[in-house]
């Protein structure tokens, strides 16, 4: 009986997942419904029970995070929110819409001078020429989006970019994790601010260049005989995430911020005002930490000089979901869209207890 009261004891416990170095679980729980397991009579664990009352509350809610929104009432189903290609998009019934959001991308790529028409006999007979792709995306508020990015794997080292000049640091979840700690800490404030297009704002060096084809949709813009020139980082060139991180060094030295020697994407600033501040940065996703005021006031001082959308206090980033209690000094960090597309990839109801 002794032996049995043990195992009961060992049943009850969560059992030891397999995670990385930064603690994710690389091992998931069963996908079994609560009445399969009754049947079977098999014991959950809490991990188990907890990842099934999860999956419950997400069905029939109708808002999540995902990247920047709530999923809205008109998406039914998270595959709707999976990224299409053009020729997908121009067969769907929302042509039209997804049309005038590639016309959109051009005026904004026309606003940023991104590239520059060249007649093809201009064109050095050694230039490296690459094409490009469209990512046609729903957002989760039922907008469409509609994204033309370089084909940078054609890009020729040496010709058109230095190989030690591709990479780019992004701030560390564990520093990110330990920033909400001090939130809680201290009482701070932690805000989100988006830069637009931001790989459309760097330029390239002049010792090399990247001609590319007319995109598909932007062929009613250029004389059919031609080609672009790139003049700025687009999307998916190799230069594109470091040059755009060095540019946001020079600002956020302009600003009296000083780089971290271990994390090259955390911006620190002591001020005799609001104290200190702290900027992070994920590509182009910024969080300020720091004290109410002080925040609102550097992230004005930012807006005033890069175009940016002012997404307002964390409350999602990088597709999950941040909540934060300053009054219970707790924060929670989930994924519900990430959890709902695979319970409506691979139902719970489909798998049965052996």
């Amino acid at each position: 009986d002794g032996d049995d009261e043990e195992d009961d004891e060992e049943d009850n416990e969560v059992p030891p997942l397999t995670t990385n170095r930064y603690g994710r679980v690389l091992c998931t729980p069963s996908r079994l419904s609560y009445s399969e397991l009754g049947r079977a009579a098999i014991k959950m664990s809490k991990a188990e029970h907890a990842y099934f009352e999860t999956i419950n509350e997400l069905r029939g809610a109708t808002e999540f995070a995902f990247v920047g929104a709530g999923l809205g009432e008109g998406i039914q189903h998270t595959s709707q929110l999976k990224v299409k290609t053009y020729e997908e998009a121009m067969s769907s019934p929302d042509k039209d819409e997804w049309e005038k959001s590639v016309d959109e991308e051009h005026q904004h790529m026309v606003d940023n001078e991104v590239f520059m028409a060249i007649p093809k006999d201009q064109v050095p007979k050694d230039a490296n020429i690459i094409d490009s792709t469209w990512a046609m995306k729903m957002k989760a508020d039922g907008t469409k989006r509609a994204r033309m990015a370089a084909r940078g794997f054609k890009q020729k080292a040496g010709v058109s970019f230095d190989p030690e000049d591709i990479m780019s640091p992004v701030v560390g979840d564990i520093v990110f994790k330990m920033l909400l700690v001090m939130t809680l800490m201290a009482g701070w404030m932690a805000y989100v601010v988006d830069v637009k297009g931001a790989f459309l704002k760097p330029k390239f060096d002049d010792k090399h260049q990247v001609y590319m084809k007319v995109p598909k949709g932007f062929e009613k813009y250029y004389p059919k005989n031609c080609l672009l020139l790139l003049m700025k980082t687009l999307y998916g060139t190799k230069q594109a995430a470091k040059r755009f991180w060095q540019m946001l060094l020079m600002l956020m030295t302009a600003m009296g911020f000083k780089i971290n020697r271990v994390e090259p994407c955390v911006y620190f600033k002591w001020t005799e005002e609001y104290g200190l501040i702290v900027w992070t940065s994920f590509i182009d996703d910024m969080i300020i930490f720091g004290k109410p005021e002080g925040v609102m006031a550097y992230k004005q001082k930012f807006i005033e000089q890069v175009d940016c959308d002012d997404v307002g206090p964390l409350k999602e980033y990088l597709g999950c979901k941040v909540d934060v209690n300053l009054a219970e000094k707790k924060a929670k960090i989930t994924q519900p869209v990430l959890l709902r597309s695979l319970d409506e990839e691979y139902p719970l109801e489909s798998y049965k207890g052996s």
